[in-house]
This record gives structure tokens, C-alpha cells and sequence, in this order.
């Protein structure tokens, strides 16, 4: 049951900014208690002759409960691509080092996500969607930290920051860009190397072939028996379909090639899923998930009389968590787009295939043939995953950002003291070296890619401090990781029995020891960093 609290009652430290404060919120069960916030950020922090001082509102969640205020750290969560509500649900390992260390806890939502829309619904369309870019998202972080770090008096409390997967790769880049800001940061599952465009990206599919392979070898080999039968069955392509469509139980029976190009991808993003999301226990982050799902997905297809409807129903353990569907709608459920895990559905699909195919490229290359219809797996001992359909024209071309300009440290914003009403002048904001201006549609030519912006993120980490990067050995994006330390400062920690970003994770008595010991050296090195008197 849903219990209403009204926070203004429980909570007596105020938290000032240049912000609307919400003072109520419905919590449930189990649910840490958060205030909403919604902060008046700029929506271009570098081309003075875009936009001016216009801002929109970027959604916040905090708590203050246990800040020891004025003296105890800033935890600060960078938020991914989507609401930030489900990252806060999905963090409870910070809530835990926050009532330990006595923290305030902030959890930012990304520009272009959740309800942290700079045009409203009209964010998705040209020229807007150019202004979603790494730099400026990082500069939202950076002021939204420095405004509430400056109006609280708080300038002498260590801030660190936190994420998990591409919010762990913002959390490290706010470490390296802004360390006048951050003093600290803990990236989870973050696969910045991905970044770098001669990196091996072929790791991702053979891991979560090795994950089902490790769970039950009869389950991965089966697999890939019913893929070629499939393969077989779509020869005849009127009665194959039509087959296929039955044995699946989908909503809608498929009809021509793109339709089953969808059904492929379709089939492999619930695979991929299975894999980043096996938790030792029931989990609701992405999907009502069992404990294990790869090994009840598996018990699904060994079981069944029909293979086909086995891998329909090792599917469904993904698809159909609850067990409500009567049929699987793959339309609604399955959107091709840059990331082989999905973009999900609705708006935020939109930016983050954007994202995916301007800025932050980090699909992992596909190791199948490109046709297609082609590109069932046809080796005994493997498990390969089909193709999904090409991006549309309009989404795989490069768009220009301002992602060429970062904004220096040392010419960070003057923020206002807790006395002041408005955000700084325009003044303060720095002129980029061009003016380019975004493309006036989705179907402008190439222009020239991000490379050195890219090798940038990724080369700067040799140069930086105060970083853990921690990857579950059971992540399929473990590969993208820092898998070995760089400096004394600059750590990675292995997750043994890991999934995504387990670690983040509220303790639970069926974490696997070595979660367990990865949050302890976590919690040391952050406490270390608490009570270290440099920067």
C-alpha cells in the first residue's frame, strides 16, 4: 500500500537553490523518501547566439535526512537515459553509504529524459535534438552541483558522484572535467572504451552467449538448434511466417521481410536483456524479472515439448514477467534502433537512439552477416544473435552538436549564493569557437564525426584521479569496462557474480559474496575521499 508523506514535517534542513520544491510525494513500499526539485538550467551552455538565457526545467530528486549539513558529502547520481525515478529505486547502495556518511543525495535527471524536456514534446524534432550531447548534459550536472553547493555553504563538502551503465560514463567524465567540482566518482558497468572508435567492439554477443552457456550449455545449445530451424522454416516465406507467428503466439502475424527483420531483433534483445539483468533476486527495474532469469528462461526452452514454443517462453520470462500477455505484441514491445539492449519505447527511445548514433557510439559491432535474413547462427557451439532491421535514414546520420567544446573547469559559472533569486548572466557563458548552428532537418548530409571529442573521454582517464570502476564478470558490457587500474587513484573493481550494475544495488541477503566485498572496497576508497584534506 501506497503511504502519502509529507516531507516538509519529516525533514528540517532546508535546501536552497534557484528551484521549485514539491514538498509532498507518494512513496512506495520500500522506497527511500526523496523531495522533488525542478532547477531552471540553461539550454545551451555554449552558443551564446542560440538561445540566450532561456532555461528549461531539469527534474532533481534529493533527500536530506541524513546530511550532516555544511560537513557531510554531496552524493550525486547522473542520471541515464530515462526517468530519473527508476535509477533512484535502483541505487539503494547510495542511500546506504548516505546514512552512513552522514550525505546529501541528489539524483539529476538527463536533459531529453523523463520530464526534463527543454522544448516540451517538441524536444524530438529538428533542430532541438542537437542540443542533446555529452558536454551539455555534463554542464547541467556541473551547475545544478555548483548553484546547490553555493547557496547551501557547503563549499567545503566533498561531492562524488555516481552512476550506473551510461550514467557510470558520465559520473567518470564529471570526475575529469570538472574535478574543481567532483572530488570523486564511482562509475558502475560504465563501457567508456566504446567511446574509442578503434576499440574490438565484438565482445558484447559472444558474452551473453558465454552467459547462457555457463547457466546450462543444453539450454545455449538448443537455442541455437531452434534459430536454425527458423532459419529453415523461412525458406517458404508465406508459410513460414505464418508458422512462426503461431509457435511465438505474437499479436500480429508477421507479413514481409521487415516485419521479421523486427521479429530477430526482437528475439535478440530478449536474450541481451536476460543477461545484463541477471540478479540473484526478483527485480522490477527493467521488467518483472525472477531471480536468476537466465536460468528459469532456460528451464523454459529444456522443458518444453516444442522447441519453438520453448525459446517463445524463454523469451517470455523477459517479455511477459507478470504472465498477463496473451500474445506478444512486438511492435510495442521492440523498437529497432543503435543499442542492441533496445531504446525502449515512447520519447525517451528517440533521443537515446539519437544519442547512439551521434554522440555516443557505443553499439557493439554486430559479428553476423549484414543480410538479414542471413544471419540465424549456423555454428553448433555458438550462440549468435539475429540482426535487427537498419536505423531509419533520418536517425543514422550525423548531426552537429557542441560537443566540441567542453566547458572548462576553470571558467565555470558564478553561481548565486542562497540569497539569490536568478540564475548568473549570459555573460558568464563561454563563446564557442564556431557558430555552427544545428541542422534544419533530420535529413541534412554527414558532417564531420566526434572522433577527437570521443578519444578525449577516453584518454583523459590517464590523466585523472579519484575514479572506481567497477564491472560485474556476468555484464555483457563488461568488455567496454576498465577491467585493470590505471593509477594508484584510479581503480577498477571486479564484481565476481555481478550482473549490470549489481553493485549499485540496495544489499540484499542473495548478493553473492563477491558483490558483497566489491561495496566494501567501494565504501573505503569513498570514505577515504571524504576524509582526505586534498582536492
Amino acid at each position: 500500500m501506497a503511504v502519502l508523506f509529507v516531507l516538509a514535517c519529516l525533514l528540517s534542513i532546508p535546501l536552497f537553490c534557484n528551484c521549485n520544491i514539491n514538498q509532498t510525494y507518494v512513496l512506495r513500499d520500500h522506497t527511500t523518501p526523496y523531495q522533488v526539485g525542478h532547477f531552471n538550467q540553461y539550454i545551451d551552455h555554449f552558443n551564446e547566439m542560440s538561445y540566450g538565457d532561456r532555461t528549461f526545467k531539469q527534474k532533481f530528486l534529493y533527500n536530506v535526512q541524513h546530511w550532516k549539513a555544511g560537513v557531510g558529502p554531496i552524493f550525486v547520481y547522473t542520471g541515464n537515459e530515462g526517468p530519473i525515478e527508476a535509477f533512484w529505486r535502483a541505487s539503494g547502495f547510495i542511500h546506504e553509504l548516505a546514512s552512513e556518511m552522514e550525505a546529501l543525495v541528489i539524483f539529476a535527471e538527463h536533459r531529453f529524459y523523463g520530464s526534463s524536456l527543454p522544448f516540451g514534446q517538441e524536444s524530438f524534432k529538428s533542430p532541438y535534438l542537437g542540443l542533446l550531447t555529452i558536454d551539455q548534459a555534463l554542464a547541467d550536472y556541473a551547475v545544478l552541483i555548483r548553484t546547490i553547493v553555493n547557496a547551501n555553504n557547503s563549499t567545503k563538502c566533498k561531492v562524488i558522484t555516481f552512476g550506473g551503465s551510461y550514467g557510470g560514463m558520465l559520473a567518470a567524465y564529471m570526475r575529469f572535467i570538472h574535478p574543481n567540482i567532483v572530488h570523486g566518482s564511482l562509475a558502475s558497468s560504465a563501457p567508456i572504451y566504446m567511446l574509442d572508435p578503434n576499440f574490438d567492439r565484438n565482445f558484447f554477443f559472444s558474452k551473453v552467449t558465454k552467459d547462457f552457456k555457463d547457466v546450462d550449455s543444453l539450454c545455449q545449445s538448443l537455442a541455437v538448434r531452434v534459430f536454425n530451424v527458423i532459419k529453415m522454416m523461412v525458406k517458404d516465406k508465406t508459410k513460414g511466417y505464418k508458422a512462426i507467428s503461431r509457435y511465438f503466439s505474437l499479436c500480429d502475424e508477421i507479413k514481409d521481410d521487415q516485419q521479421y527483420d523486427r521479429f530477430l531483433g526482437w528475439m535478440r534483445n530478449g536474450f541481451v536483456m536476460l543477461s545484463m539483468l541477471n540478479y540473484p533476486y526478483p527485480t522490477e527495474f527493467q521488467g518483472h524479472l525472477p531471480a536468476f532469469p537466465i536460468k528459469t528462461a532456460c528451464h523454459e526452452l529444456t522443458t518444453a515439448h516444442n522447441p519453438l514454443n520453448g525459446l517463445a517462453n524463454l523469451l517470455g520470462v523477459y517479455y511477459n514477467g507478470t504472465k498477463s500477455l496473451r500474445c506478444f505484441n512486438v511492435t510495442d514491445e521492440y523498437i529497432p534502433c543503435a543499442d542492441p539492449t533496445g531504446c525502449g519505447v515512447g520519447p525517451d527511445a528517440i533521443a537515446w537512439d539519437f544519442q547512439l548514433n551521434n554522440s555516443l557510439p557505443t553499439q557493439p559491432n554486430n559479428s553476423l552477416p549484414t543480410q538479414p535474413n542471413n544471419s540465424l547462427p549456423t555454428q553448433p557451439n555458438k550462440l549468435s544473435f539475429p540482426h535487427s532491421q537498419t536505423l531509419p535514414s533520418h536517425t543514422a546520420k550525423h548531426l552537429p552538436s557542441h560537443t566540441a567544446k567542453q566547458l572548462p573547469s576553470h571558467t565555470a559559472k558564478q553561481l548565486p549564493s542562497h540569497t539569490a533569486k536568478h540564475l548568473p548572466s549570459h555573460t558568464a557563458k563561454q563563446l564557442p569557437s564556431h557558430t555552427a548552428k544545428q541542422l534544419p532537418s533530420h535529413t541534412a548530409k554527414h558532417l564531420p564525426s566526434h572522433t577527437a571529442k570521443q578519444l578525449q573521454y577516453v584518454h583523459d582517464i590517464k590523466s585523472s584521479s579519484n575514479i572506481i570502476f567497477s564491472n560485474g564478470d556476468l555484464d555483457p558490457w563488461r568488455g567496454g569496462g576498465v577491467l585493470k587500474d590505471v593509477s594508484h587513484s584510479v581503480v577498477a573493481i571486479n564484481v565476481k557474480g555481478g550482473a549490470h550494475h549489481l553493485d549499485l544495488r540496495a544489499p540484499n541477503k542473495a548478493d553473492p559474496p563477491g558483490v558483497t566485498m566489491a561495496r566494501e572496497k567501494e565504501r573505503k576508497i569513498i570514505r577515504q575521499w571524504i576524509n582526505s584534506k586534498s582536492p
